[in-house]
């Protein structure tokens, strides 16, 4: 008889890095159909996929680890009866709350796309994604259950199926369309359906993703439901008090997991609004959709790239606290500060020292706005992965309370800061991502005071940052340099292939001879064997030895 236990579940940083994965490929493939469609098909793409945002961070992945908190509780108890009666009740609940939104999106789709977005032939996009929302309802809680009884594999490959099939019949779909649209420009003579006919595959590719995601949780389930009948009736009887507390489980995670997804929405409604109320000449839509594409996409790929060599520390932090061992988690996590700031900090530096040439190399052209999106995304990346990490942690502890403090202040800063720098100020499409950046930044420090006063760490911990920070200042400058020498010579691909190996030389190097990086450490870095004999050279033993 199949048992619940501990060793037969996949670590718990694997499928959280496969969530991360996920994301990565998604925010690549926004970026591939960005390179196909331009500026106007990220516009008419960008409120459509944060409406799918939504239904996926809300029905799935917010759900599914309510479920999941709640099977697991009660299958420690061998309370599987109880179990399988909430996953019961949890499934029509948010079954029927998936298809109700979707009903509802579907059935004011051509509202929300001619009143809140000034893109009446985007309605269809929406519709789309309103397919995908009542496709959704299920799997969460599916999902949920089955990681809560033990079952970890199907999980493990289910965001991951989801993005890949989105990506690859996406961006078919999305070459077939534009192409198709084209033909419908030359024969009306206008230049925006091919737009909206190549966002139209993105929806069609991100609907093909769901269907699937939803066949595969369900084959997963079906495939392994005798099992879990065994598990069941092996476990304890029904307990006449059983709440299903998946509900008021949901309601936090929620909030934190849309947040995201909803602040796009926002972001975009606000911005055509006041646009087309202020600037009615202006091109918003290539504006906003520039700032999607080129902007959004980009910090969000960078930052889960930056966060997945971490996951395993994250968890190795938090299985301290779990135990009591604060000791440990604080060595941890300075530890964790440390190596993280080694990758996030040149990352956003890197970034900020060749805008134009990372995006020409990524999207093939550039211009001045796309080129400022890149030199803030920089550090939006660095505040982003810390967000990330810290709304992870406190999560993780329960500290729903704090949660819902730290989002909610984020959000006031975040509408402030909509209504100074583009209300107040007029700074268009600037002012949208200088409020976000305030916002992440403001929501950064409370988690960060809050995280350390509750393990009793000093803010001067975060001081190690300081020789990442300075390093690759450094090295930033001498590409910013090289990068305006070679770039009419070579190239710009050529130009940032030199500058990524020149500027991880120049960083590296100073690392090492700062003390930054010490010679035991180069094993665990990418290529950072190549630097232990200098290491040997300039650094004194004793520092190895600390």
């Amino acid at each position: 008889m199949k048992t619940y236990t501990e060793s037969n579940r996949i670590r718990p940083h694997i499928l959280t890095a496969s969530v991360y994965w996920a994301i990565a490929l998604l925010m690549a493939f926004c970026i591939i159909a960005h390179r196909i469609y331009g500026e106007k098909g990220s516009y008419f793409t960008a409120g459509a996929f944060g409406f799918f945002g939504f239904f996926y961070t809300g029905l799935v992945l917010a759900c599914q680890k309510a479920v999941y908190i709640m099977v697991r509780l009660r299958a420690r108890r061998s309370q599987y009866l109880n179990a399988e009666t909430n996953m019961h009740r949890s499934l029509n609940i948010f079954g029927a709350a998936g298809v109700i939104l979707g009903i509802l999106l579907a059935a004011l789709s051509y509202r929300i796309a001619g009143f809140l977005f000034h893109g009446e032939r985007g309605f269809f996009q929406l519709i789309i994604v309103a397919v995908c929302g009542a496709l959704m309802g299920v799997q969460g809680v599916l999902r949920g259950y089955l990681q809560g009884i033990g079952y970890t594999k199907p999980i493990l490959i289910a965001d991951l199926l989801v993005a890949l099939v989105s990506g690859i019949t996406g961006t078919v779909a999305t070459i077939f369309l534009y192409s198709y649209g084209l033909k419908v420009n030359d024969l009306f003579h206008v230049d925006e359906y091919s737009a909206v006919y190549g966002s139209v595959g993105v929806m069609l590719g991100l609907l093909a993703g769901t269907l699937t995601g939803l066949i595969q949780i369900l084959i997963s389930y079906h495939i392994r439901k005798a099992e879990i009948k065994d598990v069941v009736k092996s476990g304890a009887p029904r307990y006449l008090d059983n709440k299903n507390d998946v509900i008021a489980g949901v309601r936090v995670i929620l909030l934190l997991y849309v947040t995201a997804a909803v602040a796009l929405i926002v972001d975009e409604v606000y911005f055509v609004l006041h646009s087309v109320r202020v600037h009615p000449d202006g091109d918003f839509m290539s504006n906003f959709g520039s700032y999607f594409g080129r902007g959004i996409c980009l910090v969000a790929l960078f930052t889960v790239l930056c966060c997945i060599p971490f996951i395993k520390s994250w968890n190795r932090v938090m299985a301290r606290v779990e135990r009591d061992e604060y000791e440990g988690a604080r060595e941890r996590l300075k530890k964790l500060i440390r190596f993280s700031g080694m990758l996030v900090i040149p990352v956003g530096i890197f970034m900020l020292a060749i805008p134009q040439t990372l995006q020409i190399t990524i999207y093939g052209k550039s211009n001045e706005l796309a080129n400022t999106f890149t030199m803030v995304s920089g550090v939006l990346v660095i505040v982003c992965a810390v967000g990330m990490f810290f709304s992870w942690f406190l999560n993780h502890m329960g500290r729903s309370i704090l949660i819902l403090l730290n989002v909610g202040v984020g959000w006031g800063v975040h509408a402030a800061g909509l209504f100074v720098f583009v209300t107040l100020l007029d700074l268009g499409i600037y002012g949208i991502q200088m409020a976000t950046l305030v916002a992440v930044v403001i929501y950064d420090l409370m988690c960060t005071v809050i995280t350390f006063k509750m393990l009793k760490l000093k803010v001067s911990t975060l001081k190690v940052w300081t020789t990442s920070l300075l390093s690759s200042a450094a090295a930033g400058f001498v590409i910013f340099l090289l990068n305006m020498l070679l770039t009419n010579l070579i190239g710009e691909v050529l130009t940032f292939i030199l500058c990524v190996v020149v500027f991880f030389v120049i960083y590296m190097l100073i690392m090492i001879v700062t003390g930054g990086i010490r010679k035991h450490e180069l094993g665990s870095i990418p290529l950072g064997g190549l630097f232990k004999g200098f290491a040997a050279m300039v650094q004194p033993s004793r520092l190895d030895e600390e």
